[in-house]
């Protein structure tokens, strides 16, 4: 059988995109039973950068589903001491039967990808997120009804989850509309990304105009783990430049009546996003961060149980 990875959006494709949303809703009603499709299989998950939510739902997912797991950070394994990515994939292949990776560099993930010969899923990386656009997708679905045809809005950087937001666009059929202040770096890259698949994006600078009639209103930290290193005078800047593009009750107020507000977590309460709005009537936030197990639950018996 065809090595099942779950790397990219783009790569999964529309149709089993599709089906993964739908068993991930599935797997969480309970309509899957007792099925156990990792009885007997080992997943490694290595976190080479923090991780709560990843972390902790991909461990419950992989014993949920009758599976054991090895969660590992890079200082468990000799990478820390120079060993290549390559080698430690080679060797690892001998050992499990899936790796889930997060790594900080898309080329890491793609350097373990070829030199694997069992399952690899992205966990995240500085260029995609399947994994959360898989529970977002869940949430928006379970909320509203439906994908094809929502209006969504995204607020603040251009980042990896602005970028699968915009897979995710293409492979689901709704509208994107990346609301970011002027000179916002990656602009053009994000359009050239949408065009490949199809996806109904634009780019948008004024906030009424962004959020006016929105179904899903999403944001996410402006200072990502990637950038932890920012100095205190630079994250002062960071938060300068997005300030007018803070999601509070004016830009909810904007948006079409019952519109759900969504976050990946986690947020800063007065940066990125208010409080009222956070814990607010819209939130659907912890909803979100659920489904993050249920999604990792169908990708592992995607790609490790065959099913």
């Amino acid at each position: 059988m065809t090595r099942r990875d779950f790397l990219d959006l783009r790569e999964v494709g529309r149709d089993i995109f599709l089906g993964l949303i739908e068993d991930g809703l599935r797997l969480k009603g309970g309509e899957m039973g007792g099925d156990l499709p990792l009885r007997g299989k080992t997943v490694a998950c290595i976190f080479m950068q923090e991780s709560t939510r990843t972390r902790i739902s991909f461990h419950v997912a992989v014993t949920s589903l009758g599976g054991n797991v090895l969660m590992l950070s890079e200082r468990d394994l000799q990478l820390k001491k120079g060993e290549s990515l390559s080698d430690t994939a080679r060797v690892m292949s001998r050992y499990v039967d899936a790796v889930v990776l997060r790594t900080n560099s898309h080329e890491d993930l793609l350097e373990w990808s070829e030199s694997s010969d069992v399952p690899l899923v992205n966990a995240m990386t500085v260029e995609s997120h399947p994994c959360q656009l898989l529970a977002d997708m869940m949430t928006c679905k379970e909320q509203l009804g439906r994908l094809e045809g929502l209006e969504c809005a995204w607020f603040g950087d251009i980042n990896n989850m602005t970028k699968t937001w915009v897979d995710a666009s293409g492979l689901c059929g709704f509208s994107l509309r990346v609301v970011c202040p002027e000179g916002c770096e990656g602009e053009e890259d994000l359009l050239r990304r949408a065009g490949e698949l199809g996806s109904d994006v634009r780019i948008e600078h004024d906030v009424e105009a962004g959020a006016r009639g929105a179904d899903v209103v999403v944001t996410d930290t402006w200072i990502s783990m990637a950038d932890k290193d920012k100095t205190e005078e630079e994250r002062k800047d960071v938060r300068e430049f997005y300030g007018s593009y803070r999601v509070d009750e004016r830009v909810m107020g904007y948006a079409k009546e019952g519109a759900i507000f969504m976050h990946c977590l986690p947020m800063y309460r007065g940066e990125e996003v208010t409080p009222e709005v956070a814990d607010g009537v819209n939130s659907v936030v912890w909803d979100e961060a659920e489904n993050r197990l249920h999604g990792q639950k169908a990708v592992l018996r995607y790609c490790v149980g065959g099913v």
